[in-house]
């Protein structure tokens, strides 16, 4: 067979090295002779300790392949250097090899130290870097110079895009403002930084100047100075504290916001957060996450009055998703606040939820809606295989997906289940509006006493109760009235007596079913026990259904013959149906 991947240029076979870490990539050597060298030809180096026996053999490495075996006029890319905990690392292995690397155009630099280690003063003008991640390492005073927030000719990153500070520690506030303000072309900012010693002399707001390209940021400390990222477009904030956002900056261009609270201050006053809003006129999505044990506990108050509605909420906000949701009175008031004030929000999503979903629907029904158009939608992981369940104060709309266990008259409630959340004594939650798919479980005659026109349903699926089933089968044709468009019918049948109990019908079947006279295409039966109401089910079915394509059995109890040879004689409204036996 030929080595087709051999023949390539080297220019592609070291571009496909440059994926691999450093150690794996010289393996490649042994292939062949063709193989042998094009290795130290990569421009990208990734040294990882964890690879090596020991930090002495690590050292050895990385010190032959930067200084011995590779042709030191070629330029470096990409460097990443990763040193484990547990490792004997000293500085004074690792200054050369970075001064060295920052000779070769190097564009983006990967340090992951875990030893707290202080970088050196070399690394803070840096002319062609273009990305920077820095993880447990030390920022120290850069200068001891540095007196005034206009030096900043030692901080020097003007090609910088994509900064990432992860367990990065300062030796105060004033140096991470410092530091951050030497990257006038940012566009990435991830920081989760550290302070050693906090002081009162903070750099004043007022003399900072926002990253003016700013797109996205992700912050995970209070040491961040906001009015730094205030451009951006995009912003997650983590563990977020109130005193972060004592005096927030105006967000001129911020459109998706993530706010992730810290634990001992979810709960508190969500009116707050509808203050802050005011600096935020152009936001269209907001996510907020919560996860916390105790509820108002501390109440942090406005400082503003909101008599004015933030521009936001008036104009833009399409989204609001609230994750662990626990049903507190500030929550509540937060909520009916949004969807009052929104003349454009489309949807209000909640995820995790700690009270009923019936009882959130209840307490929400009574609100005013800013938008006509709202949906409020419920995600969990029992339903998050589904498309989500969509309620519009009460009534159900656009759904595509509706499974409901134990569903009683006509209304999901009643001792019944949606999703995985109980719902007790009823309510006003139709399902009739359901477009495509409706799976009822746990069937009981009671649950469709009253049934409500379904004019868009064209798949359901019946899962029935087992003292139900095999009773008067007639009685879902009676059903099948209100429901004009169904294309596709399933029935799953589990129980062993048969014929004990019949459900009568209580309505005259002259008239046949709209569905069937033009709609029905498949009926599927799983559990076919051939009992009398059975038959005379699948007949009329076969009888008065003028499009239908298959008939299909599963799991039948009866021999396949003599099931065929009962229906041979029925008459067929569709010449085209077939029988099918799975």
């Amino acid at each position: 067979m030929a080595d087709t991947i051999s023949d390539l240029p080297d220019s592609i076979l070291c571009h496909i090295l440059s994926f691999l870490p450093t150690k794996h990539a010289a393996t490649t050597s042994i292939l062949s002779k063709r193989w042998k060298p094009l290795w130290l030809s990569v421009l990208n180096l990734n040294f990882d300790d964890e690879a090596f026996e020991n930090y002495k053999t690590f050292r050895k490495f990385v010190y032959l392949i930067t200084f011995s075996l590779r042709d030191k006029t070629l330029p470096i890319h990409s460097f990443r250097f990763k040193c484990s905990a547990y490792n004997s690392f000293q500085p004074n292995d690792f200054n050369p090899i970075f001064n060295f690397v920052m000779q070769r155009g190097l564009r983006n630099l990967n340090l992951i130290m875990f030893h707290r280690i202080k970088l050196p003063t070399c690394i803070f003008s840096f002319k062609t870097l273009e990305e920077l991640k820095l993880s447990d390492v030390q920022i120290g005073d850069f200068d001891q110079r540095f007196s005034d927030i206009g030096d900043l000719d030692l901080v020097d990153f003007p090609r910088v895009k994509t900064l990432h500070l992860i367990r990065v520690y300062f030796k105060s506030p004033k140096y991470v403002a410092k530091f951050l303000l030497g990257f006038p072309n940012l566009e990435d900012l991830n920081t989760e930084l550290c302070v050693s010693r906090l002081r009162k002399s903070l750099l004043p707001i007022e003399n900072l100047d926002a990253l003016p390209n700013l797109v996205k940021a992700r912050i995970c400390d209070s040491y961040t100075p906001m009015c730094l990222v205030c451009n951006a477009k995009i912003l997650h904030v983590e563990e977020l504290l109130p005193a972060s956002w004592t005096r927030l900056p105006l967000f001129n261009n911020l459109t998706h916001m993530k706010l992730s609270f810290n634990p001992w201050f979810c709960y508190r006053d969500s009116m707050w957060l509808l203050e802050k809003l005011q600096q935020i006129p152009k936001l269209q999505h907001i996510t907020i996450i919560q996860d916390c044990k105790d509820a108002d506990i501390i109440s942090y108050k406005c400082s503003e009055d909101l008599s004015t509605v933030p521009e936001c909420l008036s104009s833009h906000l399409k989204t609001c998703c609230i994750t662990g949701f626990r049903g507190s009175k500030h929550e509540f008031e937060f909520v009916k606040y949004i969807m009052q004030h929104s003349k454009v929000l489309e949807t209000m999503t909640f995820k995790s939820i700690s009270i009923p979903k019936f009882e959130l629907l209840m307490k929400l029904s009574s609100c005013t809606k800013g938008s006509a158009t709202c949906k409020l939608l419920f995600q969990s992981e029992f339903i998050s295989q589904f498309p989500p369940t969509i309620l519009v104060f009460g009534v159900l709309v656009d759904l595509t997906f509706v499974c409901v266990d134990f569903v009683a008259a006509m209304y999901v409630g009643i001792a019944g289940e949606l999703g995985n959340e109980k719902i007790w004594n009823g309510g006003s939650i139709y399902i009739s509006n359901a477009v495509c798919f409706v799976q009822i479980m746990q069937l009981l005659p009671a649950s469709w006493t009253r049934l409500p026109l379904f004019n868009n349903l064209t798949h359901m699926k019946l899962s029935f109760n087992p003292w139900f089933c095999y009773r008067d089968s007639m009685w879902l044709l009676e059903k099948l009235q209100q429901i004009p468009k169904l294309q596709h019918i399933t029935i799953i049948q589990d129980c062993k007596d048969a014929d004990i109990i019949s459900y009568k019908c209580s309505e005259d079947l002259s008239t046949v079913p709209e569905c069937l006279s033009s709609h029905l295409k498949t009926c599927c039966i799983t559990g076919f026990r051939g009992s009398k109401h059975e038959f005379e089910f699948v007949k009329y079915i076969m009888q008065h259904s003028k499009v239908l394509e298959t008939m299909t059995f599963k799991s039948i109890s009866i021999p396949k013959f003599e099931l065929l040879m009962k229906l041979s004689s029925c008459t067929k409204g569709s010449a085209t149906c077939k029988l099918l036996f799975d």
